[in-house]
Parts: C-alpha cells; structure tokens; sequence
C-alpha cells in the first residue's frame, strides 16, 4: 500500500535528494550517469503524480497562484532534466546546472511541505489522503513504466 499522498510525495523528495547526492559523489561516469537516470525518472513519475492528481486535488481560489507556480517549477525542472542529458556528465555546465536544481528542487519541496501539505491535511481527511495515495502510486507507476518503454 501506498500509503497518504503526503508520505508518497514526501519520500519522492527524500529519494531525489539522495540521488542528487549520488550523483555529486560518483566516482564514475558510468556511476554518476545510472544516478542522473534514476533521478530523472524518479522526478518524471513525481512531477506526474502531482499535476494529474495531487494539485488538482487540493487547488482551490485562496492558493491559485501558489499552485500555478508549482506548475511553473516543475516545467523548469523537466527543462533543466532535458538539457542535462545532452551534456558531458563531468563538465562544469552539467555540475552548475546540477545545482541549480538541487536549489529549485529543495526550495520547492519545502515550500509544498509547508504549505500545500497543510492545505490538504485541512480538506481532506486521512482515508481519502490515502486514496489519493493510492491514485498517484498507479500514475507514478504508469509514468515509470512509459519512461522505461521510451529507452528502449
């Protein structure tokens, strides 16, 4: 079982985050390169998660503009992650641009922990936290699935 939306959600920030480190002290191309991989994904099935179920869900008139610019966030996230894999994982562009999303990333998960977790926890209660869970660990696992079908 999935478990709340906000656990699943929080556990993908978790995750990004180690792999971002991962990915700062790989002693391998080889190593650093299956770590952007895994990151990639992990944000792909993420940023799917949450604009086809978890911002709709909790978007209402008073946070419009908080989750319009989620929005914006994760485009510029799926811009960055495209643009990275056309670069040379060990230049100075790649690492720089690495940082910037470390910086976006962790600035925007702290703010949608702080703010939009709160919003969901006062709409909805713990069973439907779980159902929508539940709803975005299918969408997360469809995204992986297509992400993994495109590579090959």
């Amino acid at each position: 079982m999935a478990g709340s939306i906000l656990e699943l959600l929080k556990r993908d920030h978790v995750r990004a985050l180690e792999l971002m480190k991962e990915i700062e002290s790989a002693k391998s191309v080889e190593e650093g390169s299956l770590a952007f991989d895994r990151l990639s994904k992990l944000l792909t099935a993420h940023t799917a998660a949450e604009v086809d179920i978890f911002y709709p869900a909790i978007q209402t008139e008073e946070n419009e503009l908080q989750v319009e610019q989620a929005y914006d966030v994760h485009d510029g996230v799926a811009e960055m992650l495209d643009t990275m894999q056309q670069m040379n994982f060990e230049s100075t562009e790649f690492k720089a641009m690495l940082h910037q999303l470390r910086d976006a990333f962790v600035a925007h998960s702290q703010e949608e922990e702080d703010q939009m977790f709160a919003t969901a926890r006062q709409i909805f209660s713990e069973e439907e936290l779980i159902a929508l869970g539940a709803e975005s660990q299918m969408v997360k696992d469809d995204e992986m699935d297509a992400v993994s079908t495109e590579q090959y």
